[in-house]
């Protein structure tokens, strides 16, 4: 793929080993402004090893990593990164939970709450805000959590399996949810899944990575049209791309 666009996010030839371990093996893909993209591979391909060099939390061994984002008052590229499972606190009610970031930012809470009172029907919270997370549905706390994602305020977002944990119906309903949002928001974001229907529903592009060390073995544009509904998963432009990315993960 020829890419003209502006890069948020790129990794060139990225290695890491955990002591004699290799994790990942020169690791190279990118994320453009406003794109959609999705990494898949299953458990140990060092998706989440990829997540934690890009926020900083891990270095690399070689290879390059460049953010284009805007920076906090630290120096530091400001990402907004929301994990597989919800962190809201719970002896916060849900309208202090979406709140946090802009508080923690030195937002006071008066003009954070109006912010977050301006954006909860957006995220179909609405009425919702005085509850308790243990008051809440698992799809009600992903929005939350996705909602404060947002709240971060950078145009790259990482979500990192957000609806692994949700029943099928729940989980649908979300996808399609998240698509309206990103598309109304038009941040990047760059998505971690173990499903290839979840993949080739959501993204633009699919990087597909190996067993360990992980290594990208295939890239794949996703030419479904947008916007998307669930009822696209039966048709056969998307068998063709399930049939593609399967026979990637199988090795075939």
């Amino acid at each position: 793929m020829i890419n003209n666009q502006e890069q948020v996010l790129s990794l060139n030839q990225v290695n890491k080993n955990y002591d004699k371990l290799q994790v990942l093996n020169q690791v190279s893909f990118y994320v453009n402004e406003g794109e959609f993209v999705t990494l898949l591979g299953p458990s140990g391909s060092g998706k989440s090893t990829i997540f934690r060099i890009i926020t900083g939390l891990t270095g690399i061994d070689s290879g390059n990593l460049e953010i284009n984002t805007p920076l906090h008052s630290s120096g530091k590229n400001k990402i907004a990164y929301m994990p597989q499972k919800d962190t809201l606190l719970p002896w916060k009610k849900l309208k202090d939970n979406i709140a946090l970031p802009l508080i923690l930012k030195g937002v006071k809470k008066e003009d954070a709450w109006e912010k977050v009172k301006e954006l909860i029907p957006v995220f179909g919270l609405e009425g919702f805000e005085e509850y308790y997370p243990n008051q809440l549905s698992g799809g009600m706390k992903q929005r939350a959590s996705l909602m404060r994602t947002f709240l971060a305020e950078s145009n790259l977002m990482l979500l990192d399996e957000p609806f692994a944990s949700l029943d099928a119906i729940t989980r649908t309903n979300l996808q399609e949810w998240l698509l309206e949002v990103w598309q109304k928001f038009n941040r990047s974001v760059l998505f971690v899944t173990h499903s290839i229907e979840e993949a080739i529903y959501l993204s633009d592009r699919i990087y597909v990575l190996s067993k360990q060390p992980g290594e990208i073995i295939l890239e794949l544009e996703i030419n479904l049209p947008r916007p998307r509904k669930s009822d696209i998963m039966t048709s056969a432009e998307f068998n063709n791309y399930r049939e593609i990315l399967y026979k990637s993960l199988r090795g075939n």
